[in-house]
């Protein structure tokens, strides 16, 4: 099973991973806190877990930020009509990026008690 990291202290991003649980009816995904990175002394190459998503695939992979977004909308069928756009090359390398790291810059984190 694919695994996915998030930041789990962050309401906005409990909310997201909330919602692509309910829409993942292939059960592709397992998520876990981005503490458990640390506590499985996994190798994040670089991108710092408390800012970005993180995602491990059954084969190893591991994807960040924008391109693990893309990864698990290409697994929850409801994505399936717009996964096309993802993979348009400047769209989805360098405006999916900046997208992505606007987002996680900005987001409204209040901290889950």
């Amino acid at each position: 099973m694919n695994k996915v990291f998030y930041d789990s202290d962050c309401s906005f991003c409990e909310k997201i991973k909330s919602t692509l649980s309910t829409l993942d009816i292939l059960k592709s995904f397992k998520w876990f806190s981005n503490r458990d990175i640390y506590s499985n002394n996994l190798n994040t190459n670089k991108v710092n877990p408390e800012k970005s998503i993180i995602l491990i695939t059954d084969s190893e992979k591991k994807y960040s930020e924008f391109k693990a977004c893309r990864y698990i909308m290409m697994h929850i069928p409801i994505f399936w009509p717009i996964v096309p756009l993802l993979f348009v090359p400047f769209i989805s390398v360098y405006l999916g990026d900046i997208i992505y790291k606007n987002i996680a810059k900005n987001r409204n984190c209040k901290i889950q008690s």
